[in-house]
């Protein structure tokens, strides 16, 4: 595996951030746009009415994270590929050295993908197997997004598959994998929780029990123990996400070494604690001021797989921290 000079160099912040305290925004999740082509039932965030940066405070936002370090940005929504520039936003990241991704619901990757040609990775939901219209519990269908992953084989984008486990998709794990064989892309598996912009009316149908959840999971486990090269998570997050609630504690790295920006510009250490802490804003003050400012995370559990991908690396997990530069490419 050859080893670049920037990851030299994001090895170099990541120890500084670990052993002395220099925080550092290495992984930036940003929800570029709150607008949705899709309305599904367990999300809200399509309702929003928060102002939305313009080109111009993104590509400052994103020469500071440049300056500051950022490794990599996963650009989500909303849906960011409603947005007119998304295009250019991407090949301005690209252009500053900082590895892009993009997190879609996968409708309009067909019509779009010469903007996303060059991005490091393009991931998309598939939350269930079935083919459903209109207003859903799920995003966009499957055939949907095997028609997304097509057009993106064809500009050489590198595709993963994001599944939010459920109370309607526990049984169908061996589809989705089957899906993801198919198709050519690797799965990572998120549980179920009350988000930020979730109604809890809609979210109580979707939530397993604890022993429906622990089945599935052991499940995966066993899968991920025999190779399958389908499943994007760590043996040590699918272990932690099996304990979920009751987990192993691990030392939170948000806000150190990732943060969240929202559509207004609001920063927080996570996008878990949206609408929990009061956040700090890159508009008035600059990126670098408000992600120095935010305050440590004290949280008792961890449902998304990615920032428990992250925590494992922070507690320099060497295993995970291989499987998330194999996985994304790094």
């Amino acid at each position: 595996m050859r080893i670049t000079k920037r990851q030299i160099r994001a090895g170099y912040k990541f120890i500084s951030a670990k052993f002395l305290a220099k925080k550092v925004p290495l992984i930036v999740g940003w929800s570029i746009t709150n607008r949705c082509n899709l309305h599904c039932l367990f999300c809200t965030r399509w309702k929003s009415q928060a102002r939305e940066l313009d080109t111009g405070q993104v590509c400052a936002i994103i020469d500071a994270l440049s300056q500051m370090g950022t490794y990599g940005i996963n650009f989500t929504g909303g849906e960011p590929l409603i947005r007119e520039d998304i295009g250019m936003l991407l090949r301005y990241s690209k252009k500053k050295g900082i590895n892009t991704r993009v997190f879609s619901n996968g409708l309009l990757v067909p019509g779009r993908i010469d903007e996303l040609e060059g991005v490091d990775c393009l991931t998309m939901s598939l939350s269930g197997i079935e083919e459903k219209a209109g207003d859903c519990w799920y995003g966009a269908s499957p055939s949907v997004i095997a028609s997304a992953i097509d057009a993106a084989k064809k500009k050489n984008v590198y595709v993963k598959l994001h599944t939010v486990l459920t109370k309607d998709n526990l049984d169908r794990l061996d589809s989705i994998l089957h899906f993801a064989k198919e198709h050519g892309a690797m799965v990572d598996f998120s549980v179920i929780e009350f988000l930020p912009f979730s109604e809890e009316q809609n979210i109580k149908p979707l939530l397993p029990s604890q022993k429906e959840l622990k089945t599935a999971l052991g499940l995966l486990i066993s899968e991920k123990k025999a190779k399958n090269a389908e499943i994007g998570n760590s043996l040590a997050s699918l272990k932690y996400l099996k304990q979920w609630p009751d987990q192993i504690r691990l030392e939170c790295a948000a806000g150190k070494i990732f943060c969240r920006i929202e559509a207004d510009g609001n920063v927080y250490p996570c996008a878990g604690l949206i609408r929990k802490v009061e956040p700090q804003n890159c508009l008035g003050q600059g990126l670098r001021s408000a992600f120095m400012k935010m305050k440590p995370v004290i949280c008792d559990s961890c449902w998304c797989s990615t920032h428990i991908e992250m925590n494992y690396a922070y507690a320099l997990n060497l295993s995970v921290i291989l499987e998330i530069m194999k996985n994304y490419r790094l």
